[in-house]
């Protein structure tokens, strides 16, 4: 049901060519982490992991935008062993990831963020049937 979703989708969108395609699976998972480290270091969150315990502490509660934009970097560092061995779960976790950066991105007004997250989810789009879908070798 859900290959059928994405193959209708993908009949809509224009077709990436094939070593773009291919070329955007071998690097999807530095992708990921690249992702994942500039989502827990830099951007919009500026090193939150070391400022959120003492706002804890404080007793200031962050904006659930703040908490919920902790969650697609560490989505993105779960898709790594998926993305490399070509599996579908890897898929699933680092569209999720993509997704999430483009929601904040669009609930921020955050211009970059919203064309890195578009072409990203139009490429992960375009790759889906390059993954494979059993979960282990």
């Amino acid at each position: 049901m859900f290959d059928d979703l994405i193959a209708r989708i993908n009949r809509q969108l224009p077709e990436a060519p094939y070593p773009t395609r291919q070329s955007f699976v071998e690097v999807a998972p530095w992708l990921a982490l690249l992702s994942a480290a500039l989502g827990l270091l830099l951007g919009g969150r500026g090193l939150l992991l070391l400022r959120l315990p003492p706002l804890l502490a404080a007793g200031i509660v962050p904006s659930p935008l703040l908490l919920v934009s902790l969650i697609s970097p560490l989505l993105a560092l779960g898709s790594i062993p998926g993305l490399r061995t070509r599996r579908r779960w890897g898929w699933g976790l680092f569209a999720a990831s993509i997704a999430i950066d483009l929601v904040v991105s669009l609930l921020r007004l955050d211009l970059f963020g919203i064309l890195f997250g578009a072409v990203f989810l139009y490429l992960l789009f375009q790759t889906y049937f390059e993954y494979d879908r059993r979960y282990f070798r």
